[in-house]
């Protein structure tokens, strides 16, 4: 053989070694790619930053009955000039109903079984923009319905429409039950993210505006009470039943966290 034909043998036996060598780089790239991503998790869709995680992880029962209101600053149709009372929290994300938005639907359409005992004005509303064909109840009652927990006081939630044909005469006569179409809901961390971006006021109060007729003065009577109970700067916080320090993020563009009680 030639002297100029080893040249092209070795080229030959490079580009045939080549290919071998590049899907064993690979396969050690990909290994290690693989245990780094066991190692180190990758971080969820939305940053919480380490404030909202001590939020995040109190006991899920501190939200449930806690109201929120819309910010005025909030132009989203969905959620603008709304007071929303929550009826889940936990970590893997927070439920609630919008209480002040009526719609054209009339309760007695829905509902003949009670049609006798309603008007024209009882309308169903809607909860939220989440699954809007899902319908869920709130209602008031003086003795506990067996395997029920309270949302608030002696307000209970339920999705079984059933019910409503055993509710007290009194709760129905007097208008303390409402139907709701569809709810409000939030990811993980998505709603302390909100809360601490300034978009929600968190209020605690009674449920004396739960059943209000006058739904257009809801947010408005909110609203006040959370102007009213505002937490002056440096003072201690309440969230849910548990006082946790006031936190204070971005602060150059002055964002704080506001919670009533």
């Amino acid at each position: 053989m030639s002297k100029v034909g080893r040249p092209q043998i070795k080229y030959k036996c490079l580009i045939a070694v080549l290919p071998a060598s590049l899907i064993l780089i690979a396969l050690i790239l990909f290994a290690a790619k693989s245990k780094a991503a066991t190692t180190h998790p990758s971080s969820p869709s939305i940053n919480i930053r380490p404030e909202l995680q001590e939020i995040q992880s109190f006991n899920t029962d501190l939200l449930r009955g806690v109201f929120i209101v819309a910010d005025p600053k909030i132009i989203d149709p969905n959620f603008s000039r709304t007071v929303v009372l929550l009826i889940h929290h936990e970590k893997k994300g927070s439920t609630g109903l919008i209480i002040n938005r009526p719609t054209p639907v009339s309760l007695s359409e829905k509902f003949p079984i009670i049609k006798e005992h309603l008007t024209a004005s009882d309308r169903i509303f809607s909860g939220g923009p989440v699954l809007p064909k899902t319908l869920t109840m709130l209602f008031q009652s003086k003795s506990p319905p067996s395997g029920r927990i309270p949302v608030l006081g002696n307000t209970y939630v339920t999705r079984e429409m059933d019910l409503l044909a055993d509710l007290p005469m009194a709760t129905i006569l007097e208008r303390r039950f409402r139907i709701y179409s569809g709810y409000a809901g939030w990811e993980p961390g998505q709603l302390q993210a909100e809360i601490i971006r300034g978009d929600w006021r968190v209020l605690r109060t009674g449920a004396d505006l739960l059943f209000e007729e006058n739904t257009d003065r809801i947010w408005e009577e909110m609203i006040g009470r959370s102007r009213e109970r505002s937490v002056q700067n440096n003072s201690p916080m309440l969230w849910g039943h548990i006082a946790v320090p006031e936190m204070r993020l971005d602060t150059e563009a002055g964002l704080t966290m506001r919670v009533s009680e």
